[in-house]
């Protein structure tokens, strides 16, 4: 079934996730000072370009749903700490330091110029 998005889903998408954000904040004692006015929704994830759109009714954030990131985790939802990103970008990032993406980037980036012969 397909869900009709209405033109306000970004404020309700926020209120969502401010009241998510808060949860959290309680349940792992991060700070928290923000206010739902704070989490803009883009058009796009900054970090992949996705176009940003609610996954509403089907139970489960799809790649592209907007996802409220904590851009430093120790500092909680702080204001000037926190973005929304695709809930894809999200997960990549959560799932890593910077090292460990670095180091997959120089595999990937290593694979592709013995393939291709090219230089990166």
């Amino acid at each position: 079934m397909e869900y009709k998005i209405n033109k306000n889903w970004r404020e309700t998408a926020s209120k969502k996730m401010m009241y998510e954000a808060t949860s959290r904040s309680k349940q792992y004692d991060y700070p928290i000072n923000i206010t739902f006015e704070d989490i803009e929704i883009p058009e796009k994830c900054p970090i992949l370009g996705l176009t940003l759109k609610p996954a509403w009714g089907t139970g489960v954030a799809s790649d592209s749903s907007p996802s409220l990131d904590r851009i430093i985790p120790e500092l909680g939802y702080t204001k000037g700490n926190i973005q929304v990103l695709s809930a894809r970008a999200n997960n990549l990032k959560r799932d890593g330091c910077a090292e460990e993406h670095r180091l997959i980037y120089e595999y990937i980036s290593n694979i592709f110029k013995e393939e291709t012969n090219e230089k990166i």
